[in-house]
């Protein structure tokens, strides 16, 4: 009796074995019908030397959990039995094919790749939720049928390792890892999968779902080898080529995204498959929008172009001469960033590359933008001989280039001419406030202007000692040129920089002012300096003003519509005030901008907490924090876990940020409120008392009245609550959008006082909503 006559005669008349559909080393796979429903069923038949290594009776037990899963993105799993000493499981038959076979017949276009990887990510995102990780996701376990991908096989994966028989052979395990049972396939296996480790968790899946994503836009899967050691040895020390290197087109969103799915540490992936929907969406709008890459130097158009200034090289390669390289680029990215058509990279974006050994196209591809700026200099005494190239990201085309020897003393005339043939030769073109800036530039002395550049870069980074280092630098140019209107501006910014971060207590606030007032004094249009007063008019010292600092925040942006930082501080602002949706708005535009700027995804957390989506507050917080993480995004997880009740994760949150900052009045009311949840009414009271005595005149006290008012609601102190309540209000945050629907305000949403406070929020933020609206036609 061959082996189909041998199954046939197993399953009995419940089925009725049709052919052999194929299958590998882990199964024999066969269709079938399922007589008593009428529906053809695939019937999956384990190996018999796989077989024969497992506990057929646990086997069973997980395919039975397994098979809970009831999703559209899943292929669910019907039955699970025996076949003559065979262990087997049924599922229905889907009449498509698998990605594999459809890979195999050519690349797909974005949009189809994108449709497919969100059909898999939620499919990923429901298992997760539910303990289920699939362990194997490969093209051959993803099917397409009826316009949309479906995964099989979730859950066998982890039946197969956990089932495995006591005390199994060398031989047996060996079978197992060859077969890519225990571990995965191994051209889409996690790192720590390849390193042995059966107990892994839904980040493998995260990272074979990058694997896949990576063979959909490539081609291939991010490695190939001859043996499967060699493979294992590749996830585990090599890094994947970037997508862009193939394919300089594909939507900036989807090639981070699988660059991140491909990390090495777990803890560096996204942390749930529904933040691979968000960025997925993202890319879905990137691909919606016009896509100036390829159609850089074709007809004028209303799109938005985005582009990089590269720090100039130094030729001779003089270490002194730093604050050149990265100042004329600087320079040039203000001039770029007053027009409306193009995103410009901040430069602090491209402040890593002053030291860059490759290519300009390959900066260009990493910061994704549709051309790049690649210049250079050589200096001899004041002089400088210039060499500017415009390149085109997607087939390194030339747009323009130049040579010019000027001095420092003209270099803003050059700089302003440089401008606007850059933007002649992106084919956008100049309004009449596109071209107000570059008219209104003043002559600034040279040494005076080297002076300020030597500052600017100082100030790139957050250190005391370094921004008075700056300070000292721009008194410097203003000694050698006293109208310097930006040098003004920079001594503002340090001063406000020292106040917020580290003395808060003295009058730096109202020395920024007082430099601030005098750069508007000189230059009544400086963006830096409408953005500056902006910061000064939105501080404790100010009362937070936010109508005023909303109209500064605006005009710089009208004056400079790609200054992200205006952008994410009028967004932060927005949501203090109820109006979310807008600060949604500037939040976007923000990481448009400047897709690697960390504040404003930190910050959008906050935002959906305010929402009252926790979950996601909580995964994009902890997202923002890798690497070097704040105390803000410290708060906000420790908040969301609050809310998600898991109250010993937040008071471990609490207690690594209060060893990690020191001081930071905000962790003395998480505690307060973790003590508070459980009732524990002494120790809630002793944090709100360390609230009280460790209160600071910088920051946003604001958010510590609230969470003082969340614990003495939920400690039933109605009177104490509605007061906390109505300070935080008057003091900065009267965010009744949040009020109303906080959970942990619910025992005081029925008094009358509070609803008389909710009622004068909406008014006082109404009246907030109808300024934006003037002011919004300005900003963009």
């Amino acid at each position: 009796m061959d082996f189909l006559d041998q199954l046939q005669a197993a399953l009995g008349s419940a089925y009725a074995i049709e052919r052999e559909l194929g299958g590998g080393g882990m199964a024999r796979v066969f269709l079938a019908e399922e007589r008593r429903l009428r529906r053809k069923v695939v019937v999956k038949v384990l190996a018999p030397d796989l077989a024969a290594e497992i506990s057929a009776s646990r086997f069973e037990r997980e395919i039975e959990f397994a098979a809970r899963l009831q999703h559209p993105q899943i292929v669910p799993l019907l039955v699970v039995g025996d076949a003559g000493g065979l262990p087997f499981y049924t599922m229905p038959f889907i009449d498509g094919e698998t990605l594999a076979t459809r890979l195999a017949k050519g690349s797909l276009t974005y949009r189809e790749a994108i449709d497919v990887l969100r059909d898999v990510a939620k499919a990923l995102a429901f298992a997760h939720a539910r303990g289920v990780v699939h362990r194997d996701i490969k093209p051959a376990n993803i099917l397409l049928a009826s316009g949309s991908a479906v995964v099989t096989d979730f859950g066998i994966g982890k039946a197969l390792t956990v089932s495995h028989r006591t005390g199994q052979s060398t031989a047996a395990r060996a079978t197992l890892t060859q077969m890519g049972v225990a571990i995965g396939t191994p051209a889409y296996m996690s790192p720590e999968q390849a390193a042995g480790d059966i107990d892994v968790d839904h980040r493998a899946d995260i990272y074979a779902f990058g694997c896949v994503a990576f063979e959909m836009l490539m081609g291939t899967p991010p490695f190939t080898a001859s043996s499967f050691s060699a493979l294992f040895a590749a996830h585990l020390t090599q890094k994947p080529a970037a997508v862009t290197e193939k394919r300089p087109d594909v939507p900036p969103s989807l090639a981070v995204l699988v660059a991140r799915c491909l990390e090495k540490e777990p803890d560096a992936r996204p942390l749930r498959a529904a933040q691979l929907l968000e960025a997925l969406d993202r890319a879905s709008a990137e691909l919606s929008a016009p896509r100036p890459a390829a159609t850089v130097g074709a007809s004028p158009s209303a799109r938005r172009v985005t582009i990089a200034v590269l720090p100039f090289k130094d030729l001779a390669g003089d270490s002194a001469n730093e604050h050149l390289g990265i100042g004329l680029a600087d320079a040039t990215i203000t001039d770029l960033a007053s027009v409306k058509a193009i995103l410009v990279r901040p430069t602090s974006a491209i402040l890593p590359y002053r030291h860059r050994t490759g290519d300009a196209l390959q900066a260009a591809r990493e910061l994704a933008v549709d051309a790049v700026v690649d210049g250079s200099f050589q200096r001899a005494g004041d002089r400088l001989r210039i060499t500017i190239q415009l390149v085109a990201t997607n087939d390194g085309t030339p747009l323009w280039g130049t040579k010019v020897t000027t001095s420092l003393d003209d270099i803003f005339v050059v700089q302003d001419e440089v401008s606007r043939r850059i933007v002649e030769a992106l084919s956008l073109e100049l309004t009449r406030s596109d071209l107000q800036p570059a008219a209104r530039t003043a002559v600034v002395q040279g040494d005076a202007y080297e002076a300020y550049l030597r500052g600017r870069l100082l100030m790139m980074t957050e250190t005391l000692e370094e921004t008075n280092g700056a300070i000292e630098w721009y008194r410097k140019a203003l000694e050698v040129d006293p109208s310097f209107a930006r040098a003004y501006a920079g001594i503002a910014d340090a001063y406000a920089r020292i106040a917020f971060n580290w003395v808060p207590d003295a009058d730096w606030y109202a020395r920024a002012e007082e430099m601030c007032n005098r750069a508007l004094a000189l230059d009544p249009d400086l963006a830096e300096g409408r953005y500056l007063r902006g910061r000064l008019r939105w501080t404790p010292a100010a009362g937070f003003d936010h109508a005023g600092a909303m109209r500064e925040f605006t005009a710089a942006l009208a004056a400079q519509p790609s200054l992200h930082a205006a952008h994410r501080w009028l967004g932060t602002l927005l949501f203090h005030i109820s109006m979310l949706d807008e600060s949604q708005e500037r939040f976007e535009r923000c990481m448009a901008i400047d897709p690697r700027e960390r504040s404003a995804p930190m910050h959008f957390a906050t935002l959906m907490y305010l929402r009252g989506q926790f979950a996601d507050s909580l995964a994009m917080a902890e997202e923002s924090g890798r690497g070097v993480s704040s105390s803000w995004d410290r708060y906000t997880v420790a908040l969301s876990q609050i809310q998600l009740g898991l109250l010993d994760s937040a008071e471990e949150t609490a207690a690594e940020a209060s060893r990690r900052f020191p001081g930071e009045v905000l962790f003395y009311p998480v505690s307060a409120l973790i003590a508070a949840k459980r009732g524990d009414r002494t120790h809630a009271l002793q944090n709100v008392d360390l609230t009280v005595r460790n209160q600071k005149a910088f920051g946003h006290y604001h958010h510590a009245q609230y969470d003082v008012a969340c614990v003495y609601a939920q400690l039933g102190d109605n009177d104490l609550a509605v007061q906390w309540l109505t300070d935080a209000a008057t003091n900065g945050f009267p965010c009744g959008v949040l009020f109303a629907r906080d959970p942990l305000l619910a025992p005081i949403h029925g008094d009358a006082r509070f609803a008389a406070l909710l009622a004068s929020t909406k008014a006082e933020c109404d009246r907030y909503a109808s300024l934006y609206r003037e002011l919004r036609s300005s900003v963009g």
